[in-house]
């Protein structure tokens, strides 16, 4: 939701700017400003979940260190991040991506028989998820979910 307003309110700075400010030379100052502006403020959205910028995120569990791993499942690399981790003793969480998940759902299930947690990084993995409309966000992320819940037996 913060997202949007955001998004809305810069494409209403900008037209307002170009409109003000056409033709006398000065319209790149704002023009700069605003695309600078609104780009730290989704650098920040981005960096910090707890900011709650794209959605609202949970956050539970005790201080410290965790281990992540994104865009998976990967063949390749999967089991062996978890054979380290192993190792180690180590608990991780995954975050995956719906439609790789799609084609693996054994591993999926490997990484769940090993204690590790599975989370949803989207099923697309688009880099323009930050656009998409709401509805289209929710659908993108409730397929994953459902991915994982076959794949696993429980929602993540």
């Amino acid at each position: 939701m913060k997202h949007l307003v955001i998004t809305t309110l810069s494409a209403l700075a900008l037209l307002v700017s170009c409109l003000l400010l056409w033709g006398t030379g000065k319209l790149w100052i704002p023009v700069i400003t605003i695309v600078a502006i609104y780009h730290i403020i989704i650098g920040y959205g981005s960096a910090q979940i707890k900011a709650n910028y794209f959605l609202q995120s949970i956050n539970k569990g005790q201080e410290g260190v965790a281990f992540t791993f994104d865009d998976g499942p990967d063949e390749n690399l999967t089991r062996k991040f978890m054979d380290l981790l192993e190792e180690e003793r180590i608990v991780a969480t995954f975050f995956v991506i719906g439609r790789k998940a799609e084609a693996s759902p054994q591993l999926l299930k490997e990484i769940h028989n090993r204690g590790h947690y599975i989370a949803n990084h989207s099923y697309s993995h688009s880099n323009y998820i930050g656009f998409f409309p709401f509805g289209k966000l929710k659908a993108d992320l409730e397929c994953c979910n459902t991915i994982i819940e076959q794949a696993i037996g429980k929602r993540p």
